[in-house]
């Protein structure tokens, strides 16, 4: 277990933090995380194989947080978890996970009847976008859609600070939207959607199908790198995204479309055509702001505190997060100006939600 603390120790229990979790298929990431957004304690482990044992050491990681945050005289007031899978964040439950093995998997009940804290949980995706909006202005960019682009493709659509999760709590699943009417397999059994076209797995597929350089990689198409195929094919897939999006636009008129996941590093080798293709479809008006993840890696880790503070009844207004506070991915060298000063039970005055 990868293990970061700081040395700062508050004279009182005060200082009120969400345990924050984000389940990913490789790696566990843990953290203790204040209402300004800051980083104190962190804790990462290997996902490790499939099945129950992924749980328990998600329980292994939060017990540590929870131990920490004590002994630091933090007081952890919530738990938020960010997983991949079919989530019903009602009932708390993973309906289906194939990469975690997971079926109909108690999450929540389970982790508060080990650590005695109310739980939230959420899809990753959503996790991560709930974050991002979190950092946006008051107005319409507010409403918000946030794009994770990696080796496939997730959504979260958010507003006024909620995110839609649907009847069968699928919302969200962009990469799977046909955009090209009797296009490509996809590996989802249908044809034309979105993920065969523009994502990491998709386009590099295509491009090996079409005689590329078996070494290329997405990143070396978004470079320029792979030469006029790669070209040909990283134009195709902003075609296929812009067509998602456009139609994304024209149903729920967001504010702002943010752009996360590997492929966000692409930068104005993807904003740029994006907004451009995006602009000569829609005919009658202008398309929303497009902008790359402010948060990164970071997003769902984040996204899973609201959650926590969320599951303790903390309102909206009472998570005061700035882009300074939260940017730092380390936990805080405390001391000086910079230690937390206590904050107030801000439950107290807004009840629980």
């Amino acid at each position: 277990m990868s293990t970061k603390t700081t040395g700062w120790n508050s004279p009182t229990s005060s200082v009120q933090v969400a345990l924050a979790l984000d389940i990913g298929g490789t790696t566990l990431k843990g953290a203790a995380i204040d209402t300004a957004g800051r980083t104190l304690i962190t804790r990462t482990l290997p996902t490790g194989p499939p099945g129950e044992g992924v749980l328990h050491r998600a329980l292994a990681i939060l017990e540590t947080l929870k131990t920490e945050s004590v002994k630091r005289s933090l007081h952890p007031v919530g738990i938020g978890v960010g997983t991949p899978g079919v989530v019903n964040s009602t009932t708390g439950t993973v309906e289906y996970a194939s990469s975690l093995g997971w079926t109909t998997m108690p999450v929540a009940s389970r982790l508060t009847a080990q650590l005695a804290l109310p739980v939230l949980i959420s899809h990753d995706a959503r996790a991560a976008g709930l974050a991002e909006a979190h950092l946006l202005p008051p107005g319409p960019g507010h409403n918000s859609v946030f794009v994770a682009i990696g080796t496939g493709v997730g959504a979260a659509l958010i507003t006024d600070g909620t995110v839609m999760t649907g009847a069968t709590h699928s919302a969200g699943g962009l990469g799977h939207t046909p955009v090209i009417p009797g296009g490509e397999t996809c590996t989802c059994g249908q044809r034309g959607c979105l993920e065969a076209y523009f994502s990491g797995a998709g386009l590099v597929r295509r491009y090996r199908s079409q005689g590329g350089d078996p070494t290329m990689t997405a990143a070396d198409l978004a470079s320029g790198l792979a030469g006029d195929v790669g070209a040909r094919i990283w134009c195709e897939g902003i075609h296929a995204l812009a067509l998602a999006l456009t139609t994304i636009t024209l149903l729920t008129d967001p504010g702002t479309i943010i752009i996360g996941g590997g492929l966000s590093d692409a930068g104005d080798n993807l904003l740029h055509p994006l907004e451009q293709t995006m602009s000569s479809l829609l005919a009658w008006r202008r398309p929303p702001a497009l902008q790359r993840s402010f948060l990164g890696v970071r997003a769902g880790q984040l996204g899973a505190a609201i959650l926590g503070f969320r599951a303790a009844g903390f309102p909206n207004s009472g998570i005061r997060w700035s882009p300074d506070s939260v940017t730092d991915g380390s936990p805080l060298a405390l001391g000086g100006n910079t230690s937390p000063q206590p904050i107030p039970d801000l439950r107290e005055h807004h009840g629980r939600s």
